[in-house]
C-alpha cells in the first residue's frame, strides 16, 4: 500500500508540474487490448448495443482452434463507448508513471487531475459525474475469452471470464483492507496487470493518438 501511496503523490506532482497537463509523449498500452475490441468508437453505435463478440478458427502450430472474444455490457450501465475510451487512456497514462511492479490497488488521483491528462478544460460536476460513470461502466462490463487474450507471464492464450477493472473505489468509500480511501483508485484485473508487469505492451504516441 506504502508504494501505492507514495506513486499517488508522485503523479500529482507529476502532472501539476507541467501545467496540469501531461505526462509522457507515449502511453504504453498492453497488447489484447489494443487488438482486441472493447470499447465502442463512436457514440451512435452504443445506443442498442449490448455486446461486441468476434469469433474465428486459428491455426497455432499444426492445430486449428476456435477462439472467442466477447465483450459483454451491464444493462444498467451500457456498452463503454469513446468517453470511456477517453478515460482509460487517462488511466493508461498514470499506470505509466507508477514503477514496476505494479500492484492493486492503483491511485488514479482525483477527477480533477483526470480531467486535465484528458485535455477537458471544463471542469465541474457533471464533466466528474460522467467519467465516474465512466470508471463504473468500464468495470461493470464483462469479457470472455476462449483462446484470444495471451497472458506473457504464462505464455498461454487464456479461457476466462473476466473485467478490465475489477473495481472502482472513490474517495471517500472503503478499500478492501478497510482504510478509507484518500483519493480515488482502480483495481486492474490479475491477467491485464500481470502482462503491464511483463511488458506487454506496446507504445503509442500520446499527441498523435489524440488527435
Amino acid at each position: 500500500m506504502k508504494q501505492n501511496l507514495d506513486a499517488k503523490e508522485n503523479k500529482e506532482m507529476i502532472i501539476q508540474g507541467k501545467n496540469g497537463t501531461l505526462l509522457s509523449d507515449s502511453i504504453k498500452s498492453e497488447v489484447n487490448f489494443l487488438v482486441l475490441p472493447f470499447f465502442a468508437l463512436r457514440s451512435k453505435d452504443i445506443k442498442n448495443r449490448t455486446k461486441t463478440e468476434y469469433k474465428t478458427v486459428v491455426k497455432r502450430g499444426q492445430e486449428k482452434f476456435e477462439v472467442l472474444w466477447r465483450v459483454t455490457s451491464d444493462p444498467e450501465y451500457g456498452y463503454p463507448g469513446p468517453f470511456d475510451r477517453e478515460v482509460h487512456k487517462a488511466v493508461e497514462q498514470i499506470i505509466n508513471g507508477i514503477p514496476l511492479p505494479i500492484q492493486n490497488p492503483i491511485p488514479i488521483g482525483s477527477l480533477y487531475n483526470l480531467c486535465k491528462i484528458m485535455g477537458i478544460n471544463k471542469f465541474g460536476g457533471s464533466q466528474y459525474s460522467k467519467i465516474k460513470e465512466a470508471l463504473e461502466r468500464i468495470t461493470t462490463t464483462s469479457i470472455k475469452s476462449a483462446g484470444t487474450f495471451y497472458s506473457l507471464d504464462r505464455k498461454e492464450w487464456i479461457e476466462d471470464i473476466f473485467h478490465l477493472y475489477e473495481r472502482v473505489i472513490f474517495k471517500g468509500k472503503r478499500l478492501l483492507s478497510g482504510d478509507i480511501a484518500d483519493t480515488n483508485y482502480l483495481y486492474l484485473n490479475s491477467w491485464y496487470l500481470d502482462n503491464i508487469n511483463t511488458h506487454y505492451v506496446k507504445p503509442i504516441n500520446w499527441e498523435l493518438y489524440k488527435s
